[in-house]
């Protein structure tokens, strides 16, 4: 699915904030792996495919969402739950910035805690 909203244009003209923080949320999962199970995954991935967005950064990615979600293109009321909660229980300190930096920018629709 990543691959295809990649190779359609949808990550590199005109994706959502929705769209950028559920493929940082592939990334960060991705970015768990052993480097060794991440290689053979990524072997092989298109030269235009999600893995080459942003250097398959989940970091890079969220940032590019929170910037792009004021915009017409980019505004999303459905941003991903899971992928927020993931970012507040970790204790990495990259992802407690971006808790900060994403519920600043999207606001009220930073995906609320149930």
């Amino acid at each position: 699915v990543a691959d295809g909203l990649a190779l359609d244009g949808y990550l590199r003209g005109g994706a959502s904030a929705a769209i950028h923080c559920s493929v940082a949320w592939l990334f960060w999962h991705l970015s768990v792996l052993p480097e060794a199970t991440r290689s053979v995954l990524l072997e092989g991935a298109a030269a235009w495919g999600a893995a080459s967005h942003l250097g398959a950064s989940w970091s890079k990615t969220l940032e590019a969402g929170c910037d792009l979600f004021g915009s017409r293109v980019g505004f999303s009321p459905q941003l991903p739950k899971g992928f927020f909660r993931c970012l507040e229980a970790s204790s990495d300190q990259e992802a407690a910035r971006l808790v900060q930096v994403s519920k600043l920018r999207f606001g009220r629709f930073y995906p609320p805690e149930e």
